[in-house]
C-alpha cells in the first residue's frame, strides 16, 4: 500500500522488520500483563496459558529463525533470489500461504460451532471498534508527521521549528500505513503459541478480530492509497510551479 500511494517503501519495510522482532518479546509480554486482570479470571481457569518462555521460543521459530535465514540466503544469492522472485511469483505465493492459514483456523471454528455463541451486535461493534482503532492511529501519524500550525504561530522561530519538525510527504506516507496496518504473520502464530493448549475452536474465535481488522484495513488502505496519491501529486505540482515561477528572484 506505502508503494502504490507513493510513499517511503523502505522505511515501511525497516518498520515492518523491527516490529517484528520486537513483538516477538513485548506482544507476549502485554498479554500476560493483561491476562492478570481479575476481568479474564473467567478465561484462565477454562484454557491453559503457555508460559512466557515457551511462548517466546515458539514465536523465534516460527518468526525470527526464518527471517534471519532469508536475510542470509539474501545476501549470499541476491541476484538469484530477485530473479527467483519475479519468476516463481514470491508475493502471490506468500498472499496464498496467509490465505491458507486462514482457512484452516476458520475451518477449525465452525467445526468447534463456536460461531454461534458470538451474536451480531458483538460483530458490530468489533467492526466498529476495529475502524477506530485504524484510523485513529492513521490519523494520529498524520498529525505527528506534518505537524499543522495550531497555535498560529507568529513567531519566525516557532514557525521553523515546525517546518523542520516535519516530514517529508512520502515518509508521511510510510508513517500512516506502517501505524495502522497489521499482518497476519505475527498475529496468527502469537495467538496459537500463548494458548497453545486450547482447543482449536477457541482459538479460531480469538483470531475474528484480527481476520476482521485484516479485511476491514485492505479496504481501508485501499481507499487512503486514492488520497494520498492526490495529495503528493498536488504538493509537487504546486512545487514545481513554484519554482517555474518567473516572479522567484534567485540569487547565484
Amino acid at each position: 500500500m506505502t508503494k502504490n500511494a507513493g510513499g517511503n517503501e523502505g522505511i515501511s519495510l525497516l518498520n515492518g522488520l523491527i516490529g517484528n522482532i520486537l513483538g516477538i518479546f513485548i506482544s507476549p509480554a502485554l498479554i500476560y500483563l493483561f491476562m492478570n486482570n481479575s476481568l479474564f479470571e473467567i478465561v484462565k481457569q477454562k484454557h491453559d496459558i503457555d508460559n512466557y518462555i515457551n511462548v517466546i521460543s515458539k514465536l523465534s521459530l516460527t518468526v525470527l529463525l526464518p527471517l534471519i535465514i532469508g536475510q542470509i540466503i539474501h545476501r549470499i544469492w541476491k541476484e538469484k533470489i530477485l530473479w527467483a522472485k519475479n519468476k516463481f511469483y514470491f508475493t502471490e505465493i506468500n498472499s496464498l500461504v496467509l490465505l491458507i492459514l486462514v482457512w484452516s483456523i476458520l475451518c477449525n471454528l465452525f467445526q468447534s460451532k463456536l460461531l454461534s455463541t458470538i451474536n451480531n451486535i458483538d460483530l458490530i461493534i468489533l467492526i466498529l471498534l476495529n475502524t477506530f482503532i485504524y484510523f485513529f492511529f492513521s490519523f494520529l501519524s498524520l498529525f505527528i508527521s506534518r505537524l499543522p500550525n495550531l497555535f498560529i504561530c507568529r513567531n519566525q522561530k516557532q514557525i521553523k521549528f515546525i517546518q523542520r519538525w516535519r516530514f517529508s510527504h512520502e515518509n508521511t506516507i510510510a508513517f500512516m500505513f506502517s501505524s495502522s496496518t497489521k499482518t497476519l504473520a505475527q498475529g496468527i502464530p502469537l495467538i496459537t503459541s500463548v494458548f497453545a493448549n486450547s482447543s482449536q475452536g477457541f482459538i479460531g474465535i480469538l483470531t475474528i478480530p484480527l481476520i476482521l481488522y485484516f479485511v476491514q484495513q485492505l479496504i481501508f488502505a485501499s481507499i487512503q492509497v486514492i488520497f494520498l496519491k492526490r495529495w503528493i501529486k498536488r504538493y509537487y505540482s504546486n512545487k514545481n510551479e513554484l519554482i517555474n515561477s518567473p516572479n522567484i528572484v534567485t540569487n547565484i
